[in-house]
């Protein structure tokens, strides 16, 4: 089923000036235009929406009052070339859920207002459109395999792009040719498995990159040119590798997100420059150590996920320079022991994870540097003894889970002093209804938490 004969859109009627208004019908689940004579009175109607159009009370419009059509979930298959001619006003334009394999590369002329073009959910297999108005482009889940070179050459002014979800397998190295405009681009949920050098060079506006649940497996120098980009997401990739330089022009990037990939290892400069970022996400990698210096340049870094590595140790001083880091997640490694001054100078640090690794013991002063700490997690370790003194210094700490451990005393935790929840079942304090750590007491509650009595 194509447009034209659904929506016939005037295109098909010669009327004179006086005669150009008409009325969407819906009826048997088919749009079909009718002609209005000029003395009816003409609905200022700002949009057309297929769901609002009803057998009873038939709209009367001029076209060039509409300022928004929605024609979602129907079977066109396709659009005539002059389909909206006369929708001088369009601004906003639904074409979602249908069935379109080919438009026209003039369909949208003529829409010198035009700002947003969706068609997801559609069976393109090629797309080359003119517009130059168009803000917002979304041509994700169609059937778009390879965007070729200089494909969105006439719709430069486009600032956000979606292309996710169409098993795209191959980006000529000037797809993007012209997207100097561009600020939004998402190519998650696709087949790429590598990135040309220059694919993003005319993009230098951009401030998003969402590349999430691909199959990329290096990562070099594509992204040298996005010096403005602010978020950077590549979760759910094969990344086994990135060159040490691949970031270092990225200067005002906030978010990094690079969870379950293959990385073992990290270059020791591979976060160099990084001065704003907020947001570094390593989970469900496969890195097994930490180099030196790491992180050095992270000194706006608000919260770093680690967790799910194999990770077995941490070198003193690792989160060096990590003066703003507030939530540390470290669970699910292998760390088999805790060495005084790892955390040193995470003075702002208030939510630390350490669950489900190897720990069997705390020794004196091991989360020295975390001042500000207020919960320390510690669960599904293999944790028997707490040395005293392991947690002097955690003076505001007032949540410690200790669930599923091996711990034999709870002496170590009177240096806690504004301890209020500790979590303790799976342990042999699990039937305990009263525990008394100093002269404190911590009685158990609904939700299996022992909390401080008043």
């Amino acid at each position: 089923m194509i447009l034209w004969p659904l929506l016939t859109l005037l295109c098909q009627f010669h009327l004179t000036v006086q005669e150009e208004y008409g009325k969407f019908s819906y009826g048997n689940n088919v749009l079909s235009f009718q002609e209005g004579s000029s003395d009816q009175e003409v609905s200022k109607v700002g949009y057309l929406e297929d769901n609002a159009l009803k057998p009873h009370a038939p709209i009367v419009f001029d076209r060039s009052e509409i300022f928004r059509v929605v024609l979602s979930n129907h079977n066109f298959a396709a659009i005539e070339e002059n389909a909206f001619h006369g929708f001088s006003e369009l601004k906003f334009l639904n074409l979602e859920n249908n069935h379109i394999r080919y438009i026209p590369e003039r369909a949208f002329q003529g829409l010198d207002k035009l700002l947003t073009l969706n068609l997801e959910g559609n069976k393109l297999e090629r797309f080359r459109i003119i517009s130059s108005s168009v803000r917002s482009l979304y041509l994700s889940k169609n059937n778009l395999k390879r965007l070729p070179n200089q494909m969105f050459s006439q719709t430069a002014n486009v600032e956000i792009l979606q292309l996710h979800g169409n098993g795209l397998e191959e980006l000529e190295r000037l797809a993007f040719a012209g997207l100097t405009q561009l600020k939004s681009l998402t190519l998650s949920n696709n087949h790429l498995k590598f990135l040309p050098e220059d694919i993003f060079l005319h993009c230098s506006e951009m401030v998003n990159l969402y590349l999430e649940d691909n199959e990329l497996t290096v990562i070099g120098g594509s992204f040298k040119p996005l010096k403005n980009l602010i978020t950077l997401s590549l979760q759910n990739n094969k990344i086994e590798d990135i060159t040490s330089g691949a970031f270092h022009t990225l200067a005002v990037l906030r978010t990094l997100n690079l969870s379950i990939n293959s990385l073992v290892t990290l270059h020791e400069d591979l976060f160099r420059d990084l001065k704003q970022l907020g947001d570094l996400h390593l989970p469900y990698n496969k890195i097994e150590s930490l180099p030196d210096g790491l992180f050095r340049d992270l000194g706006k870094l608000g919260r770093l996920l680690l967790n799910g590595n194999k990770i077995v140790s941490l070198q003193p001083n690792v989160f060096r320079g990590l003066i703003h880091l507030r939530n540390l997640q470290l669970q699910h490694n292998r760390i088999g022991s805790l060495e005084k001054g790892i955390f040193s100078g995470l003075e702002v640090c208030d939510d630390l994870n350490l669950s489900d690794n190897a720990l069997t013991v705390l020794k004196p002063d091991v989360f020295s540097g975390l001042g500000g700490l207020v919960q320390l997690i510690l669960t599904d370790n293999k944790l028997n003894h707490i040395q005293v003194g392991a947690f002097r210094g955690l003076g505001l700490t007032c949540i410690l889970g200790l669930e599923n451990t091996e711990v034999q005393s709870l002496d170590g935790l009177v240096e806690m002093e504004s301890l209020r929840f500790i979590i303790l079942r799976g342990t042999k304090f699990e039937n305990e209804t009263v525990v008394h750590i100093g002269s404190k007491s911590f009685k158990v509650n609904l939700h299996s938490v022992w909390a401080l009595e008043k």
